[in-house]
């Protein structure tokens, strides 16, 4: 399994940065692991899925509030190429096909902020 966490800092200044502290976000990495559950949220605060795998994987985690280890959230809004949709379409073929996957996450989103948001997602 890779590990890989990094803090993402601004050049706004060291005054800017303590401001901006609570906010600054991990990345985490897990794989291969198994799809075991995909959840769709249709709601007004937010709009995604939350794919569960197997084996949970700590490095996910980017410090949320979701301690499972074994979530990932994907946010449908996210603008971009490819978009929430794409990447929750290739998870759906993963998971259909059996196939293993790993996972890149940035920040935190989803539920109250507390799932790992995913940031890439390849078959294997």
């Amino acid at each position: 399994m890779r590990i890989v966490k990094e803090i993402r800092c601004s050049t706004l200044g060291v005054a800017a940065m303590a401001l901006l502290m609570p906010t600054v976000g991990w990345t985490g990495s897990a794989g291969p692991v198994t799809i075991t559950r995909l959840t769709i949220y249709m709601a007004a605060a937010y709009t995604g899925a939350i794919i569960t795998f197997t084996p949970a994987a700590s490095s996910v985690n980017n410090s949320c509030s979701y301690t499972g280890n074994d979530d990932v959230w994907i946010d449908f809004s996210a603008a971009g190429n490819p978009n929430g949709r794409d990447l929750y379409a290739t998870a759906l073929a993963a998971f259909t096909a059996g196939q293993q996957i790993d996972v890149t996450t940035s920040g935190c989103a989803g539920p109250s902020n507390s799932v790992p948001n995913i940031s890439s997602l390849s078959v294997l």
